[in-house]
């Protein structure tokens, strides 16, 4: 069950889990409202847990009861951990709750029969493992083995214990273990086993052990239990990767809503000016069929862009319609190239048509899902080409039951893209670089419609080539 909080220490997310345990909803549980669940016994030990945690920024551990859907209290581990922000701002805490009544029970029981003990932990994958000092003898079950990386028959002893943990978790482990001896207190610490054989294979271990001591307080017994948390701690990084990964989302939202802004109000500008400007009864016929067709055209700009952010929204949201109607495939392709005739004379640069053996004249698929498509790649290419060209491959490949695959590739001289921008080109809101937008323009939208639309029709979008600068 994960939770998370915000930096007034109230609760703005409880997973699924929880409602799922405790029966109650969003509403009653938010803010302060989880703590209802917790045994009234154990609820001012929790909040002092938490309040000595959130006062020093630290991680934070606490055992608790927990109420069940069914009325039943269980015993829970709760464990935090602080966040911050990008600019190393205290934000919250984010963390998981785990039912471990069962194994609580295991646990004490095996404090009073060794025998019970072991059995109940093989079966809960519980490692279990003494040290008797007087008698000189150390057992560890199969499960402490495992953890360990060694096979059920292995003959052990203590340095072969810290010779499997990871170089930079033994002195930490030594540590904590001496000042469980000196202290009388037991331990509970969490380090990573290496497998010897292959030493990118890492185990996270939770150990907990305690000590007896004689009448003149020497150590006699160490007992202990392992227990294999690899996977909380993988569900830990992915909480923390999903979090980095929303609030880069979010970030890239901000950038994309601000460019959107700039985007709609530069034609909008355009458009009202020249209007204001249509007022002058002393034009000349010719100033005014140039105001126009200025106003036109950035009418059809602010349209071609609302209805980009309206065909994602359909795609998203699964809604797109598209036809399959026969149409001249051919004459497609190069009416939008005779779009950009200008563009590319403006910029002296070339834009070329090249037709591979068998190009079927004519196909059936949808023509204006088509033509959008064309519009962003090769709108993009010549946009990003300041020097050369570019070129419009097209191919096919004749398939069984008369179906033909068509091969479009849009090649350029541009600036390119720096390979580790590679992934974002097909994210929404996303642009290769921010200095991208600044210099060129654009919303980010134009990539990830395509192929969005082209998935929509049955094929794919990839970017085959990047560029090796930068």
């Amino acid at each position: 069950m994960i939770w998370i909080t915000d930096e007034h220490s109230q609760c703005t997310y409880l997973s699924q889990q929880w409602y799922e345990f405790t029966g109650r909803s969003a509403e009653q549980d938010l803010g302060v409202g989880w703590l209802e669940n917790i045994h009234p016994d154990d609820l001012a030990e929790t909040a002092k847990v938490y309040a000595y945690a959130v006062s020093n920024r630290g991680p934070l551990r606490v055992d608790y009861r927990l109420r069940k859907k069914s009325g039943e209290y269980r015993w829970a581990i709760d464990l935090g951990y602080p966040r911050f922000s990008s600019e190393g701002r205290f934000v919250g805490y984010i963390g998981t709750v785990t039912d471990v009544h069962d194994r609580l029970l295991v646990e004490r029981e095996l404090t009073q029969t060794q025998v019970r003990f072991a059995k109940s932990a093989e079966a809960t994958d519980l490692g279990v493992w003494y040290c008797d000092l007087p008698f000189d003898e150390l057992m560890w079950n199969k499960e402490v083995k495992n953890h360990f990386f060694l096979p059920p028959d292995a003959r052990v002893n203590i340095e072969l214990f810290y010779d499997h943990i990871h170089v930079a978790d033994r002195e930490m482990t030594r540590s904590a273990i001496q000042f469980s001896i000196d202290n009388h207190t037991p331990y509970d610490i969490i380090f990573r086993t290496v497998n010897p054989k292959r030493s990118t294979e890492v185990k996270y271990i939770r150990a907990v052990g305690w000590t007896d001591y004689d009448r003149l307080g020497m150590p006699i017994r160490f007992d202990g239990i392992t227990l294999d948390v690899t996977r909380e701690k993988i569900v830990q990084e992915e909480l923390k990767e999903a979090k980095r990964q929303a609030d880069n989302a979010n970030e890239a939202k901000s950038a994309f809503l601000a460019n959107m802004s700039h985007e709609i109000r530069t034609p909008l500008g355009a458009i009202l000016g020249f209007s204001d400007l249509l007022r002058d009864k002393n034009l000349s016929a010719e100033d005014r069929e140039q105001f126009l067709d200025t106003i036109s055209r950035n009418g059809k700009a602010v349209t071609r862009l609302i209805d980009d952010i309206l065909d994602l929204a359909k795609v998203e949201s699964g809604k797109l319609e598209v036809e399959n109607v026969e149409f001249a495939f051919v004459d497609l392709i190069q009416e939008v190239i005779d779009l950009f005739y200008d563009q590319t004379q403006n910029k002296g640069i070339f834009l070329e048509l090249i037709l591979k053996d068998l190009v079927p004249s004519r196909i059936c698929s949808d023509p204006t899902r088509l033509r959008q498509i064309l519009i962003n790649l090769i709108g993009n290419a010549v946009k990003f080409t300041d020097k050369g060209g570019v070129k419009v491959v097209i191919s096919s490949e004749y398939k069984a039951n008369n179906r033909i695959a068509i091969s479009l590739t849009v090649i350029d001289t541009g600036v390119g893209i720096p390979q580790e921008h590679r992934d974002r080109l097909f994210q929404p809101f996303m642009q290769a670089d921010n200095t991208t937008t600044r210099k060129y323009g654009g919303t980010g939208l134009g990539l990830v419609l395509s192929s969005r639309l082209a998935s929509a029709l049955g094929g794919s979008i990839a970017l085959e080539k990047f560029s090796s600068t930068k």
